[in-house]
Formats: structure tokens, C-alpha cells, sequence
């Protein structure tokens, strides 16, 4: 169970949420007990000092967001966990699918939609929660 992660552990990372068929809604589900249980064991985490956080994606994760709508369902799924469970963050482990499109190659300035769109959700969920919302990322480099 979450609640017996070993206390030497500062930062638990949970995962992990992928996205179901339109590759833009992230789903989550515990994968023991019920909702409650997994709900108490992160509060029970938490008043240890303990921060919990929910990672994305995964070998298996795939995230598209080619549009508006689609970030708009990516922002409103990530929100919906981290309200329902009370994650602290998110860990974002995308291994496929954030490859800057060919004639884009200033990578601090993108202009691929997928790109663009990702780091904007990521602002807009980061800034909703406010400073003491963790956030990490496992870049991809091959």
C-alpha cells in the first residue's frame, strides 16, 4: 500500500495516469482497496511531511495535444485528479510523442502545436495551483 512507501522517502511519485482513447484525457485508478483507502494513505503521507505526486505518461503513456480542445481536456483531467486525490504535483514522463515538427528548431521557442499546447497546459495547471505546487519532468533525449 501507499501509506507503507519506506519513510525515508520525501517525494513519492505515483504511477501512473495515461490517457484513454483521444490521448488528451488523463485516467487514473488506484490499483488496490478503494478510492478511499488510496485517498487516506495519501493524507496519511502528507501529515508525515511526506509530498505525493502523480506521474504522467510512462513507457505506455502517450499525450496529443494538436489542439485547444484537446489541452483544454488534458488541463480539466489533470485538475480533476489532483483535486479528487489531493496530489501535490505532477511528474511528467512523456516517452513518446513530443518530437518538435521538422522546420521547428528553436526549441526554446517552439511553434509545433503538440509542443506549444503542452507547455501552456502545463503553465495553466502549475499557475492554478500556485507556488507550492511540485512539478517534475524526465525529458526525452533520444
Amino acid at each position: 500500500k501507499l501509506k507503507d512507501v519506506s519513510p525515508k522517502w520525501d517525494v513519492i511519485n505515483v504511477s501512473f495516469g495515461e490517457t484513454g482513447g483521444d490521448r488528451s484525457t488523463v485516467e487514473f485508478s488506484p490499483v488496490y482497496g478503494t478510492d478511499a483507502d488510496f485517498k487516506s494513505d495519501i493524507s496519511y503521507l502528507k501529515s508525515k511531511g511526506k509530498k505525493v505526486v502523480l506521474s504522467i505518461g510512462g513507457q505506455n503513456g502517450v499525450v496529443l495535444l494538436p489542439d485547444n480542445a484537446a489541452k483544454d481536456r488534458f488541463i480539466n483531467s489533470i485538475q480533476s485528479l489532483i483535486d479528487k486525490y489531493g496530489f501535490d504535483g505532477i511528474d511528467i514522463d512523456l516517452e513518446s510523442g513530443i518530437y518538435l515538427n521538422g522546420n521547428d528548431t528553436n526549441f526554446k521557442n517552439p511553434t509545433t502545436p503538440q509542443i506549444v499546447n503542452l507547455i501552456s497546459a502545463i503553465r495553466t495547471i502549475s499557475d492554478h495551483y500556485g507556488p507550492d505546487f511540485l512539478l517534475s519532468m524526465a525529458p526525452e533525449t533520444a
